[in-house]
């Protein structure tokens, strides 16, 4: 296996049992994370865009999104359009949540960061993207266009 490909994978790793063990005590998982991020981004949204944008389960977007609902963080509203479809938009208290996530993220930003210059940082994150849009591009070209969740 390619020790780029392999080092890429043990710090995805890493970084999710980080978040995992940074998460916990305020009660949330990663795909409740990136769900009410989403919604904060894309007021009036549906629970396919968040898991197309993503690249998450659709089921457990809709799992997330009632569990979101339930904390009172966000409201989901059926679509008149399409009855089994649902507009999600977040609440004040979302927006407070938000808040203290931010702050999970940035501890972890600093702990995975250290020792790195900022320019350093920075070139770290631009060939990550750069290799994310190589998989989206592969994605897209085997699905004829389609983006699958």
């Amino acid at each position: 296996m390619d020790s780029v490909l392999f080092s890429f994978l043990r710090l995805n790793r890493l970084r999710k049992q980080r978040m995992r063990a940074l998460l916990r005590p305020i009660g949330f998982s990663g795909s409740m994370v990136l769900l009410l991020q989403y919604i904060a981004n894309h007021p009036e949204t549906s629970q396919e865009d968040a898991a197309v944008f993503y690249y998450l389960d659709k089921t457990n977007v809709a799992r997330d999104a009632g569990r979101l609902e339930k904390l009172g963080l966000i409201c989901r509203s059926v679509v008149p359009e399409n009855r089994r479809q649902y507009a999600m938009s977040i609440t004040g208290e979302g927006r407070a949540a938000l808040e203290q996530l931010n702050t999970v993220y940035n501890t972890l930003t600093e702990q995975m960061s250290l020792g790195f210059t900022a320019e350093e940082w920075k070139l770290f994150g631009s060939l990550l993207e750069k290799a994310e849009k190589n998989l989206i591009m592969e994605e897209s070209r085997q699905t004829g266009g389609k983006h699958h969740a």
